[in-house]
């Protein structure tokens, strides 16, 4: 429910996306993402010189204003520092309404499904032969599923099943940096930034990079982990997941986890800084990017 609360905090996914003209030198396809939970969630795409980054978001902390009048003499004005945004908050909460609200910054290819568009989809997977397909609402990677064109054997058939199981937001696959592809190359790993807009200036508060097991998500629900990135993007140290696991190396290719640097860093904090200025009501956002 929204509103307001003395202390409120939450954890969505959601998913956006930003473009920028294209700059890709390694060849890779040019989507860039920005999705939302306890920051953003979603796919899409943004291509620059050496890969193309994604990013994902969501919100803790929002800084609503509105003058609604009173009633029997009781102040109906929305005010508190902390609490829900009433005109933004749903955009964090809903995966279509996000993509459709933030569609002029949007830089990957993504459809909507509909019962009749299933010739729409059949193109769409022509072009993009792994495809990411998102429901509504959910969290920690639950409303994602990939499918390859090769789970197809009809067209119509695999149509009706996404539609009737809600997961009509269809997007693109991300190819990531070939340094992330090194740590785990089978799940799109994305980093966590939390950042802080102030009105005027974005502050970076911490990042943390996380690595998947070769699932459609990287969160721990599917096995992930991750290690803490100083300012430069160097990890810190091990990896950690919340069942007590310390990971020196990834699992399954043996990469050294306190070797790890995260490439692009620089493009991606500018993404961060033109993404927390759309909805500026939210300020404490942790974006996941996906580079």
């Amino acid at each position: 429910s929204l509103h307001p609360s003395p202390a409120v905090e939450t954890s969505r996914t959601y998913n956006i996306t930003f473009g920028k003209p294209e700059q890709n030198t390694l060849g890779l396809t040019s989507p860039a993402a920005l999705l939302a939970t306890t920051a953003f969630a979603a796919q899409s795409a943004l291509a620059y010189q050496a890969g193309d980054i994604y990013v994902r978001g969501g919100f803790e902390k929002a800084d609503p204003t509105s003058d609604n009048g009173d009633i029997a003499n009781q102040d109906l004005d929305v005010s508190e520092e902390n609490g829900f945004a009433y005109g933004a908050g749903y955009l964090f909460h809903d995966k279509f309404e996000f993509v459709r609200e933030f569609s002029d910054l949007l830089g990957r290819d993504w459809m909507m499904l509909d019962a009749d568009n299933a010739d729409g989809l059949a193109a769409f997977m022509t072009e993009h032969p792994t495809i990411i397909t998102k429901r509504q609402s959910g969290q920690a990677g639950s409303a994602i599923t990939r499918y390859t064109i090769d789970d197809v054997d009809d067209p119509v058939l695999f149509h009706r099943g996404l539609v009737e199981r809600g997961e009509l937001l269809v997007e693109e696959n991300i190819v990531q940096h070939p340094d992330l592809a090194a740590v785990c190359p089978g799940t799109v790993n994305s980093t966590r930034i939390a950042a802080f807009f102030d009105g005027e200036k974005t502050h970076i508060l911490a990042m943390a990079q996380k690595f998947g097991r070769g699932q459609a998500a990287d969160q721990m629900d599917f096995g992930g982990f991750y290690t803490m990135l100083d300012e430069h993007g160097k990890a810190m140290g091990d990896g950690y997941d919340s069942h007590g696991h310390v990971w020196q190396t990834h699992p399954d290719t043996g990469f050294p986890i306190a070797d790890f640097r995260l490439p692009m860093l620089e493009e991606a904090l500018e993404l961060i800084d033109r993404a927390a200025r759309v909805v500026p009501q939210v300020q404490y956002v942790g974006w996941d990017v996906a580079i």
